[in-house]
């Protein structure tokens, strides 16, 4: 089994959701800044920038877009407060040094979809991977995992999360596909511990980090 496993909770939504979640402890906390995303951070929404800006440094903040110009992340990323920067629609490895020449402080999480067992494979070749690999489904908030058994073939230096239809129900399993892969470092959980998009059941988010200790 890997170390002590981080806990990754995405799309925080309403501010008052965000304060009773951060009270769990997470390591890391996603707000989503994609068009067309249920879970989108609302424009102008200063109460949530401002709730985000009030967490403990003990939580990172994590951005997530696609597709978005780097002074458009470096604008949000300066407003919110944020910690970190998850790039979800291919960017290249170019373009994550473009964001990391305007925010030389931040952590870069390049999300990967993973829809067969040789995109994991590939990893250990992928020019300037970031900080963290997230991997998923490609169908980011579906709650629709990919199998996790492909995982053996992750060989990349890179650590990842693993994310994608994560809930209480399959936390054990998945400890388990990840117990011989010193490279998970956490999960990503969002949609299966949701009274609705965007807004988390704190129980169940509670259930979940409970399991990951089990």
């Amino acid at each position: 089994m890997p170390g002590s496993l981080k806990l990754k909770v995405c799309g925080m939504t309403d501010a008052e959701n965000l304060r009773q979640v951060s009270e769990l402890r997470p390591e890391m906390l996603g707000l989503v800044f994609v068009e067309g995303s249920p879970r989108r951070v609302a424009r102008g929404d200063e109460a949530l920038a401002d709730a985000v800006r009030s967490l403990p440094g003990t939580i990172t903040t994590v951005g997530v877009f696609c597709q978005e110009s780097p002074e458009r992340i470096s604008g949000v990323v300066r407003r919110f407060g944020l910690r970190a920067v998850q790039l979800h629609g291919g960017e290249s490895g170019e373009d994550a040094e473009a964001i990391r020449a305007l925010l030389p402080d931040i952590s870069i999480i390049r999300a990967v979809s993973v829809k067969g067992e040789g995109d994991i494979a590939v990893l250990s070749a992928l020019p300037n991977p970031g900080d963290l690999y997230l991997l998923d489904s490609g169908r980011g908030g579906s709650g629709e995992p990919f199998c996790w058994e492909w995982l053996r073939s992750y060989t990349a230096p890179t650590g990842f999360l693993l994310a994608g239809g994560l809930g209480p129900r399959n936390v054990a399993e998945a400890r388990r596909c990840v117990a011989a892969c010193r490279s998970c470092v956490g999960f990503d959980i969002n949609s299966r511990v949701e009274r609705q998009p965007g807004i988390k059941d704190v129980e169940s988010v509670r259930d979940f980090k409970r399991g990951m200790s089990q």
